[in-house]
């Protein structure tokens, strides 16, 4: 006999009464009962009597959830019925009444059990973050169920942007304008600030500012009128200076944008204005990172000797750019090659010939030999200091010692690099100008 027989066979049944001496349902209560858990429509085809009884009605709805579609209206708005179904599947809400739509401790175990019975829940309560939030922390896609304009918690936007299968929803467009949101999504990732309103990201700059802190590439990103936002450039100087490149003429005149640019990267001064490149402050902050940074620096600080000490002790190389005045002082030129001994080319003629300069830069570069005076090329101890750094300073020694080799190719036998003959060779390359073979032989 199917379902609907059965059910047929009890509407047709007197109803009597429906609970037997020990109050257990009737006869035809239970098999009403028993045919619901198979089918949940059977309910619908139950006789007036049966459906209309509280307590067949309850044990129905008990045995399974889906029969609450099919109770008399009366039924759908009793909050014990709707519970004994909500306890099993929270979307059974879609067939309660409306007052229960809006009951928050029913509505709360509804979304418990399922977030899509968000769906059927009253205008008032999809407004309300704490059940947002219960729906959320299931699946972000809840959000999309809420009422249009809510204003999202902070806690809910986290709650849904954290998820691995977060993405930027496209609909609803309310959803973009939310700035606890819109937020939460950029610190989840930075290239959601393309995902939202433009006219949020006007009136709220500092949520464009979050993004750019994140990455500065993202100033592209913006609305145009956020791409000179001093706040936002601001924010993007702080993660890469290099950003100082994208601000208009009168924001890299900004000290206090372009100091935190240099602090950042050194590099950015080359970015910055003019007269900005003369302010003792912004370039000690670029020189603390690298000396070379004076080649942008006026005049004045090019002879500020306390600054261009602090380059070279960074760079040796700085020393180009320093001031004429400062290239003959014997200390600074000995800090600059000490640093790197390729900055002897930079020192004062009135240097060259200053055996401690010039051993100091050969020792720390053996190439330095290229540079050292006329006169010290002859120095033995000079050449056996730059051989031991760079078996290549060979090319600098001069001819005239060709024919004494021995006790140079002993110092380099001494690190077991090179034999007599191979120095020889070199040197017989040098001579007859077949660089490539000389060269060849320098990298063994």
């Amino acid at each position: 006999m199917s379902n609907q027989d059965a059910i047929s066979t009890c509407a047709s049944s007197p109803a009597g009464n429906d609970h037997d001496k020990n109050g257990s349902l009737s006869e035809e209560g239970q098999r009403l009962v028993d045919a619901v858990g198979k089918n949940g429509r059977a309910l619908k085809w139950a006789s007036a009597a049966l459906r209309g009884n509280r307590s067949v009605v309850i044990a129905a709805v008990q045995r399974n959830w889906e029969s609450l579609e099919w109770v008399p209206d009366e039924f759908s708005a009793d909050r014990d019925i709707v519970a004994a179904a909500v306890e099993q599947d929270g979307l059974a809400l879609q067939w309660a009444a409306s007052s229960i739509r809006d009951d928050v401790e029913l509505v709360q175990s509804a979304v418990s059990q399922t977030w899509g019975a968000l769906r059927w829940v009253s205008k008032r309560l999809r407004s309300d973050n704490k059940i947002l939030l219960v729906a959320a922390s299931q699946d972000w896609h809840a959000l999309e169920l809420a009422m249009p304009g809510t204003r999202i918690s902070e806690e809910v936007a986290a709650a849904a942007t954290s998820q691995p299968s977060w993405k930027p929803p496209k609909d609803p467009a309310w959803l973009r304008e939310d700035p606890n949101l819109v937020q939460a999504a950029i610190r989840h990732d930075w290239a959601c600030v393309k995902w939202a309103s433009p006219e949020l990201l006007c009136c709220q700059p500092h949520i464009a500012a979050e993004a750019v802190a994140k990455n500065w590439r993202c100033l592209k990103m913006l609305p145009e009128p956020l791409q000179t936002n001093r706040e936002v450039l601001l924010a993007a100087m702080m993660q890469n200076g290099l950003a100082l490149a994208s601000a208009p003429e009168e924001l890299r005149a900004d000290c206090e944008l372009v100091l935190a640019a240099v602090n950042q990267s050194w590099s950015a001064l080359g970015w910055a204005a003019e007269e900005l490149r003369g302010n003792r402050q912004v370039l000690a902050a670029a020189v603390a990172q690298n000396g070379t940074a004076l080649r942008w620096a006026h005049d004045h600080i090019r002879a500020d000797r306390e600054l261009v000490l602090s380059a070279v002790q960074r760079n040796g190389e700085a020393l180009e750019w320093a001031s004429d005045k400062l290239r003959t002082d014997r200390e600074l030129v000995l800090a600059a090659v000490c640093q790197n001994g390729l900055a002897l080319q930079h020192a004062s003629p009135e240097l060259l010939g200053d055996r401690e300069i010039e051993l100091a830069a050969v020792r720390q570069n053996g190439m330095a030999l290229e540079w050292v005076s006329h006169q010290s090329r002859a120095d033995r101890e000079l050449i056996t200091e730059a051989l031991k750094d760079n078996w290549g300073a060979l090319e600098w020694v001069p001819e005239e010692l060709s024919n004494d080799l021995e006790t140079l190719a002993e110092i380099r036998a001494e690190e077991g690099v090179n034999t007599l003959d191979h120095f020889q060779e070199a040197t017989a390359a040098k001579q007859t100008g077949t660089q490539v073979v000389y060269h060849s032989l320098c990298e063994c």
